[in-house]
């Protein structure tokens, strides 16, 4: 739950500091630029490797939980290389 939150926050602050940024003019919204999203890839990657991540794991900590025997640490890096390996 630590990873979440710390997520979390990263990214409402993120936001924030930017909105501050644009309010203040300090940045300019056309110097933002946007990647243009494929759905189709967001889709897949989305079902295939978010679903490994109900157990809010990254994937540092995953190879730490493997190295300490954690069966679900285990599971979750096979999802993951399998998801890696399908795209591959």
């Amino acid at each position: 739950m630590t990873v979440l939150r710390v997520m979390f926050t990263a990214m409402v602050t993120a936001m924030l500091g930017l909105q501050l940024a644009l309010a203040l003019g300090v940045v300019n919204a056309e110097q933002i630029y946007f990647l243009p999203t494929i759905y189709g890839a967001q889709i897949v990657g989305a079902c295939s490797l978010g679903s490994a991540s109900f157990e809010f794991v990254c994937p540092g900590t995953a190879a730490v939980g493997l190295a300490s025997g954690r069966l679900d640490a285990l599971i979750f890096s096979w999802r993951r290389g399998s998801g890696q390996h399908s795209f591959q």
